[in-house]
């Protein structure tokens, strides 16, 4: 308020003077004090549920576009995302990097190759095939899109004749490379490819067998032969072949078994043998070819007659008499009238011969024997 003076007017006809107006007194709401605020009330009940607001919009389909077609106006590797209320919208671009491409490889030889197939092996999708390298006259070069193979003759001379006319090189005195006819002999190229020639001395070489195994009870020396592995084309190929010539000395191979400077009379072994051929060699067309025969010669120096009383290596019983008490071949190895042969000691000489027929009793090749020489007549 403020204290400037202020005059009153009465009905009185006189002038009253008021004093000044006094300062503000203490605004009471200053001095109230709030208290404190009481507990929560309790809750009420649940009120109810309202009504069920419209279903949303929702996705029904998503499709990978790899290539630009509709409906996204040609652009490719999207994802195509499709609503329910038939709204399409893309949904970005996706596409991680580009893998490695593998081509996995596999390959076979078609045909019969003649010299060796080309093909070796597939291994994990990689082919490798066999290199193919010259010698001896064959060049071998590659262009880069072709290999050619081609042969350089060396000192070449021109021959001319017949199919089947045979010519061998030669040398005349001064040197010279030549050709010559080879007389009495013509060659037949299929289906038999056999050679007819006229000789005046030839050579073969003989291969030896030795024992298998030795029977001290019935004194005996046994050797296995296996025909099939000993003269087909593959065991030549191998070096393991022993020719048509077979050769058995059963008294030297008694000696060098035992150490022997010489057998008495009554202690020279007998000997026997047995046919090592497997089911796999049995199978003669394969080793031989369809529609052939094959043939081999057997020389044994031997005895299988008579009695023994001296064994080597064999304690009991080593002075009982014995005889050979078992067939000398193998019962696929047939001699006529189905005989039992006996050696009477010298040297015999048998010519074995096969066209690939089977035994019925043993289910192996069947080799037909014929004598070409002996001491005695084997068949007494």
């Amino acid at each position: 308020m403020s204290n400037t003076p202020v005059t009153s007017y009465s009905h009185s006809a006189h002038q009253l003077n008021i004093g000044s107006i006094g300062a503000t007194g203490i605004d009471g709401s200053a001095s109230v004090t709030k208290g404190e605020t009481g507990p929560p009330g309790p809750h009420g009940n649940t009120g109810p549920s309202g009504p069920t607001g419209p279903a949303g919009v929702f996705p029904i389909g998503i499709t990978y576009a790899s290539t630009g077609g509709d409906p996204l106006g040609g652009k490719a590797h999207r994802l195509i995302v499709r609503y329910s209320n038939g709204v399409t919208t893309d949904g970005g671009f996706y596409r991680g990097p580009t893998g490695q491409t593998i081509h996995y490889l596999a390959g076979e030889n078609l045909g019969q190759a003649t010299g060796g197939a080309v093909f070796q092996k597939s291994v994990r999708g990689e082919m490798f095939l066999k290199s193919i390298t010259g010698g001896g006259g064959v060049k071998v070069t590659d262009d880069g899109s072709t290999i050619k193979v081609s042969y350089t003759t060396l000192d070449a001379v021109q021959a001319h004749g017949t199919q089947g006319e045979l010519v061998f090189f030669n040398k005349n005195s001064a040197g010279k490379t030549g050709l010559s006819g080879a007389t009495f002999t013509h060659y037949y190229a299929g289906p038999t490819f056999s050679l007819d020639c006229t000789t005046y001395a030839s050579k073969e070489v003989v291969g030896r067998i030795k024992p298998y195994q030795y029977d001290c009870f019935s004194h005996t020396l046994i050797y296995k032969i296996n025909p099939n592995e000993l003269l087909n084309i593959k065991a030549s190929r191998n070096n393991t072949a022993l020719g048509n010539n077979i050769y058995i000395d059963v008294e030297k191979d008694y000696k060098d078994l035992f150490g022997l400077v010489e057998i008495p009379l009554n202690g020279k072994p007998f000997y026997r043998i047995i046919d090592g051929s497997q089911p796999s060699d049995n199978e003669f067309p394969i080793s031989f070819g369809d529609n052939t025969g094959c043939a081999f010669t057997l020389t044994v120096k031997g005895n299988n007659r008579g009695l023994r009383t001296t064994r080597e290596d064999c304690s009991e019983n080593s002075l009982e008499e014995i005889r050979i008490s078992e067939r000398v071949f193998p019962r696929n190895w047939k001699f006529p009238n189905n005989a039992n042969p006996l050696q009477h000691g010298g040297i015999d000489i048998i010519q074995f011969i096969t066209i690939g027929s089977k035994d019925l009793v043993t289910n192996m090749t069947e080799w037909y024997g014929i004598y070409v020489s002996s001491k005695d007549n084997p068949f007494t």
